[in-house]
Parts: structure tokens; sequence; C-alpha cells
């Protein structure tokens, strides 16, 4: 086939893979997308943008400036309401469903880019999008889909051909990777890691040190100006930068065992097969994943020290192995210093699985092009990973259906004590609860957080918790708050300790509504 043509099918299959990844997001959302806390406080956060209050923390009563989530990803729905007219939560199915395909697009661009063959660039582009995780992700209003249509843009940009020209606009490559860094900054903290991609690559590329620190001067300077104005807002208005204190608390026996459990769901995507391994050989899945990123380290270390690269296909593949193993030890450390509650769970593991899927099939991929007896097995293996991901995905579409996800079930969509008594409550009334954010959003109506024993970020014990809960239970007994408590047998001990010997306004068999008859509405 001549090139002309292959790259006639090449983005042919790439479209068509890009238009199911779209559709797969629409059909599997039928009751609208999955929503947890922090897709709230996203939503809440366009809201409050939308209304020229600025970006606030819209469930609680104290609406302060956030800073905890960065605004990228609200922006986004914002602008669309902007040009749509489409509500924020009713937006991000719009922009997720796009988003999705858009990555899946370039995901295989950038195999092609590296392989320069067309089976092993639409089978990745296809593996994405039946990834039960990234297809999952994708079907919640959250800021992940964003990141990671942007880190695979930087990529991109970063390697921009034509940089043999002469001049400054031979770096822009460099600068328009740098602004993308910064967008995918103001999307998720978690682009540092990217940003240290970057910072590190030029080492591992054939080029003088001059030109290495022009490369990186003028990355930082596409970079900085975004998370330094946003740094500078969340100063000003906050009094810090992240809502977030340096405090030392490791990583836990139980965090990694939780992360290994998620990274397996990506090794086999069909849940039953999954769960029947994990559940008697959980080794295996971390031996493969202790195996995998040992593999990808002295990989890594060989090509520094051994073997730089020396054309554009060479650095793709070192930025994707460089990011690979940065992206997992900046969440380990972020766990370590900043916050022990961040979760390795299949959301925050996400932006992992498309460097790891594009090494994978780089790997199976070297084997096609080895020589003819590894041609075919080497495509059976593409195949069959192809077979697994799309058995996989057609059970969690079938799951999706079912049901909305998360908060926009139908059992928080039809709640009496969210429908008919806490939106109908006087203004002056103040709710407490253990789910303020989901008060919100169905409610309207900020609520306040019941007093906690323990900080979830730091791990450091609550001293005022008596005097906490003791004011809490005063305010309901004088007819001035109610208390809901959503999944009453699984709420912590000290909500139980809140409401112990207070009335029942409502029993709604897992949700219990405390507060004085005549506050009903």
């Amino acid at each position: 086939m001549k090139a002309s043509h292959r790259e006639i099918a090449l983005w042919s299959g790439l479209t068509l893979i890009a238009l199911l990844a779209i559709w797969l997001v629409w059909f599997s959302t039928p009751y609208g997308m999955g929503m947890n806390d922090d897709s709230i406080a996203y939503i809440g956060g366009a809201n409050t943008l939308l209304e020229g209050r600025g970006y606030l923390q819209a469930w609680l009563p104290s609406q302060r400036p956030m800073t905890h989530f960065p605004p990228g990803f609200s922006s986004a729905l914002v602008l669309i309401k902007l040009l749509t007219g489409l509500n924020p939560y009713r937006a991000a199915r719009l922009l997720n469903g796009v988003l999705f395909g858009a990555s899946a697009l370039l995901l295989g661009w950038l195999g092609w880019r590296t392989t320069r063959r067309l089976f092993p660039s639409l089978m990745l582009s296809l593996l994405f999008v039946l990834t039960p995780g990234l297809l999952r992700i994708h079907t919640y209003a959250l800021s992940e889909p964003l990141y990671i249509f942007l880190t695979l843009t930087a990529f991109h940009a970063w390697f921009w051909e034509g940089d043999r020209e002469k001049g400054f606009w031979s770096l822009r490559g460099p600068l328009l990777a740098g602004f993308l860094s910064g967008l995918a900054y103001l999307t998720r903290y978690a682009a540092l890691a990217l940003i240290a991609t970057f910072l590190l690559l030029p080492f591992w590329l054939p080029i003088s040190w001059q030109e290495r620190l022009k490369r990186l001067a003028v990355y930082l300077l596409g970079f900085l100006p975004l998370p330094l104005a946003w740094s500078l807002r969340n100063w000003l208005v906050a009094g810090n930068l992240t809502n977030r204190m340096l405090f030392w608390h490791p990583v836990t026996t139980e965090k990694l065992f939780e992360g290994s459990e998620t990274l397996s769901k990506l090794l086999m995507p069909v849940e039953a097969w999954r769960l029947a391994i994990f559940s008697t050989r959980p080794q295996i899945f971390e031996g493969a994943i202790l195996a995998i990123f040992a593999v990808l380290t002295g990989w890594l270390f060989y090509r520094l020290v051994f073997q730089p690269p020396k054309e554009t296909p060479d650095g793709i593949r070192l930025s994707q192995g460089l990011y690979a193993v940065l992206y997992p030890a900046s969440l380990l450390a972020s766990i370590s210093l900043f916050d022990a509650s961040t979760p390795l769970n299949w959301r925050i593991l996400s932006p992992l699985y498309p460097p790891l899927l594009f090494l994978a099939a780089g790997a199976i991929a070297w084997l096609e092009q080895k020589s003819r007896r590894t041609l075919w097995p080497a495509r059976f293996v593409f195949l069959l990973l192809l077979g697994l991901s799309l058995w996989g995905a057609v059970e969690t579409v079938t799951q999706l259906r079912q049901d909305g996800q998360g908060f926009a079930s139908v059992r928080w969509r039809e709640s009496y004590i969210l429908k008919n008594i806490l939106r109908k409550l006087p203004p002056q009334v103040r709710i407490y609860t253990n789910e303020e954010p989901m008060v919100y959003f169905y409610t309207g109506r900020p609520a306040n957080a019941l007093p906690a024993g323990m900080a979830a970020t730091t791990r450091i014990a609550n001293p005022n918790l008596a005097q906490e809960i003791e004011g809490v239970r005063q305010q309901v007994l004088e007819g001035k708050a109610v208390i809901a408590l959503f999944e009453y047998k699984k709420a912590a001990e000290e909500h139980l300790l809140t409401v112990q010997g207070l009335p029942i306004l409502y029993d709604e068999k897992r949700d219990l509504l405390f507060g004085q008859k005549e506050l009903l509405p």
C-alpha cells in the first residue's frame, strides 16, 4: 500500500474510532453523567462562575473561594454553556464525549508517528476506546478526560515536526507544549508529573546543551504564566495555594493494595475473571505491576546512559515511558506529603492508562515488524487484547445503562428527603449532612458537613470534636437545623454519636432525617 493510501486509511479509521467513542459515551449515559463529590464541586464552581461571583465552593454555606479544585474543567463547562445554552451538568456529557473521541484519535496518531504502521496505530486507538476504566471515566462529570486530552496534545506539540528551521519559530513545539501543560495544570494539579516529564526529556535527546537549555527556557515561558496567575489568585483570596498543607503521612500498605487492584483492571479487562484471580492470587497482579515498572525504569536508565534517541519516534517512546514512571511516583509523593485521602482508584490512575497502552502497543508493533515469523503472533496478541477489552467494555456499557452512576442513580433522584423536605425547608434552617455536595446538587441549597473525628487529608485528630458535636445537637434541638444522615448503617462513629437521641423527622430506610416535627413542609 502506498504511503498516501495508508494515511487515508489511517485517518479514515481513526475518525470512525473517534465517532465510536463519542457514541459510546452517549449510549452509556441515558440517565446523565455519573457524579461523585468532586463532580458536584466542578459543577458548582461552573454555576458560581456563570453567576459572576467567581470560582466558589457552592455546596458550602461559607461560599469560600475554591482552591483545591483547579478551574479548567469548570471553565470548559462555562464555555459550552455560553455557546450552546446547556447547563453545566448536561455540558459535561457533550464535553466528555467529544474528548473521548479526540483522545482516541490523538493516541492512535501518536502511535502512527512512532511506528508508521497502520495496524498497530488503529489497534492502539481502539484499545483506548474499549478499555473499561477509560470508558467509565468519560461517563462521569470529572476533569480527567480533559486532562488526558491535554496531555496527549502536549506530547504531540513537543514533537512538532520542522524544528530544524532557524529562529524562535523553530521552538514553537516546546512553547505550545508549555502552554498546554499550563492548561493541564489548571485542570488537575497532577500535571506536575507531565511538567517533570518535559523538564527531563531534553536530557534524553541527542542535542547540544545549548539546545537543551533553550528548549527548557521556551517550555517554561509557555507554561509558567497560567499556574503563576492561578497561584497568585489563590494566595490573595484564600491565603493558600491548593488548600493543602505539607505534612508527612507515608503511603499505607492498604493504599498500595488499592492501587494494584485498580491496575489489575487494566491487565485483565474481564471483571469476572479478574475478580476470580485477584481474590485468590492478588500477588499475580502485584508481581506483574512491579515487573512492568521495574522494566520501564531500567529501560529509561539504559537509554539515558547508553543509547540516547536519534529521531522523533524514539523520543516519543521515551516520553511515554518517562511519564508512565513519573505519574505514579508523583501520586505517591502527593499522598505522603499533601493529601492522605487521595484514593488510587480507577479515576485517579486513569491518566496512566494511555502511556501504558502506548508502550504495550509499541512493544507488539516492534515484534510485528521484527520478522515474518513474529508478524502474525504479534497481531494475535493485539487481537487477543482487543477481544478481552471488548468483552470488558460490553460488560461496562451494560452496567452503565442500568442506572445513573454515583449520585446520578435513581436512589438519589427519587429521594423523598431530598425532593420533598430539604428542598422546601425555610431558608434560615441549616442543613448538616455527611453528603453536603449531593444535597447541594439536588436541592440547590448549601449544606454543612457533620463534625469529623479526623482530617481526611492529614490524618490529624480533631481536638474540638466534642464541642462541635454538642453545638450541632443544640441547633437541632432548638429547631434551627436538621441533620440528613445518608447510608445510616455505614455512617462514621462520630456521626452516629451526633444524632444519638435526636428526634427523627423522617425515616427513608437507609437514610434518616433528624429535626423537630414543626419543620416538616
